[in-house]
């Protein structure tokens, strides 16, 4: 069986796309806790306003969303959406001369910045914990092994069965098949085919990106075999275009940009290098699981040439993209930090799920506990890639010369071709030839040493003004003059040719 092409996923992208557009916000404010905010509150803020602190302060909990929103004995500490109304932020934002926390140590200015935009975002929290559970012996626990198998991204691709559907005349493929089932069951029909223009624009723009030209309409509406509309398609995956065009939605899933992003914004000069990777794993159709493999551990795999190699080590570029604030002043977190975004990443991209909630607690609802996700980030953390340092930064490797052996063998003909000019040179210089420059131009060769006829100038008749050169300094014979229209009157300059006694 061979293994399924990026090709083979798109149509599960598409419909996982049109699924869950609708959650996408939601998904997104929810991430940007469990990395930015619920960290600080548990390192900063759990020890006096959790269920598991010796004396609870202010009557405020802050290790549930229950206990924000209920407020503390002053009432509301959290307003969504209103970060000027909203009480935490004013106290860790040390604006109150008697409300600052945490009391020992002020945060630092990225996350009270942080904390702003979430609460700005409306506050997500995917905390569930209720107010009634006062304290707690325990976290929330992960699911099981067997559990999580249940999940849609852990489960092996497999073809199901067909449903049946009334009108089996309609449907053209096995796709069409699931489509009808579901318009059935909710007593709709199949909208009429498209006219051929529609579906020739629709397939443009869903594999390219583009529209189609004037011409390939005219060819598309002349083509009356059946297999007219597969002779397209086929085009188009062809095209370079398509790559290009779906290979976006992999950058996105990888996090491409050209820079870091946060802190100093450091450039990424070698990230094109990633894109076009991308781009040309589509075009080429490569398995999904080498594109997986490549990316995770690309630097790891075995290469039979310089281009294999140049390949897989491009790939791996995929841990080092993401964003970064490289001016972190505890270089211990840095280092963390990165590992925690590689391990987010890996899981969103090639699980389906969020990781990076273990960092704190077993995750609740997949099988990820906390001490499977520091085996997975000691795997991550011994591998070096970083540079620490005031401002730290990823470490390059040198990509492979393909083009040594051409090089080379340019590099030996190259020194032929100056041992022939050499030569020539020294011919030039036997045959009376010398260099000349300055304003006080010199003749390059002696006319009475060349052989042939030669056109002499030391017997030219001159009628009229003529004007001697000062600028071209290699010439045969002995005048070098041009005119400079300097009057109109007619002109003229003949030179005698000087037969040599050798020319028969």
């Amino acid at each position: 069986m061979k293994s399924p092409t990026i090709a083979s996923f798109l149509f599960v992208a598409c419909f996982a796309t049109a699924t869950t557009a609708w959650t996408e916000e939601t998904a997104e404010g929810l991430a940007f806790f469990e990395k930015k905010i619920r960290p600080v509150l548990a390192e900063s803020c759990y020890q006096c306003h959790s269920a598991k602190a010796k004396k609870l302060k202010a009557d405020l909990y802050l290790d549930r969303k229950a206990g924000w929103v209920h407020g503390g004995e002053n009432g509301t500490v959290v307003v969504p959406g209103k970060p000027s109304e909203s009480r935490l932020l004013t106290a860790i934002r040390y604006k109150d001369n008697d409300l600052r926390m945490p009391p020992n140590k002020k945060l630092p200015k990225h996350v009270l910045s942080d904390f702003e935009t979430w609460i700005a975002m409306g506050a997500p929290d995917s905390r569930d914990a209720p107010m009634e559970v006062a304290h707690e012996s325990s976290g929330p626990q992960s699911k099981s092994l067997e559990e999580g198998r249940g999940f849609w991204a852990f489960r092996p691709l497999v073809a199901p069965e067909l449903p049946k559907v009334n009108d089996g005349t309609w449907a053209a493929d096995e796709i069409d098949h699931f489509v009808l089932a579901n318009l059935e069951e909710k007593n709709l029909k199949p909208n009429a085919p498209a006219n051929k223009a529609t579906l020739l624009r629709r397939t443009y723009f869903d594999l390219t990106g583009l529209p189609p030209t004037h011409e390939q309409i005219d060819a598309f509406h002349a083509d009356d075999s059946s297999e007219a509309f597969a002779k397209v398609v086929d085009a188009l995956l062809d095209s370079p275009r398509f790559g290009e065009r779906w290979g976006r939605h992999w950058l996105d899933v990888a996090r491409y940009a050209d820079t870091t992003g946060g802190g100093r914004n450091f450039a990424f000069p070698n990230a094109p290098r990633y894109r076009e990777y991308v781009i040309r794993s589509y075009n080429e159709d490569k398995p999904f699981d080498r594109f997986v493999k490549e990316q995770v551990a690309g630097d790891l795999l075995h290469s039979s040439t310089d281009a294999e190699y140049n390949e897989n080590l491009t790939g791996s570029g995929f841990l080092a993209l993401g964003p970064h604030n490289y001016e972190l002043q505890d270089k211990a977190l840095l280092r963390m930090e990165i590992v925690d975004e590689q391990i987010i990443a890996v899981g969103r991209a090639f699980l389906g799920v969020t990781m990076g909630c273990a960092r704190c607690h077993d995750h609740p609802f997949d099988p990820f506990p906390t001490d499977e996700y520091y085996s997975l980030a000691g795997i991550f953390r011994s591998t070096d890639s970083s540079v620490p340092g005031n401002v730290a930064n990823f470490i390059e490797r040198e990509l492979r010369d393909e083009y040594a052996n051409i090089r080379e063998k340019h590099s030996e003909m190259q020194k032929t071709w100056e041992a022939d000019l050499k030569q020539a040179e020294n011919k030039l210089k036997s045959l009376g030839g010398k260099a000349s420059s300055g304003k006080d131009p010199a003749k390059s060769l002696d006319p009475k040493k060349l052989e042939g006829i030669v056109v002499d100038d030391d017997e030219a008749k001159i009628v009229g003004e003529w004007v001697s050169s000062t600028s071209n300094t290699g010439y045969v014979v002995t005048l070098d003059i041009h005119d400079s229209a300097i009057s109109k009157v007619v002109k003229s300059c003949t030179c005698p040719a000087r037969k040599p006694r050798s020319v028969k």
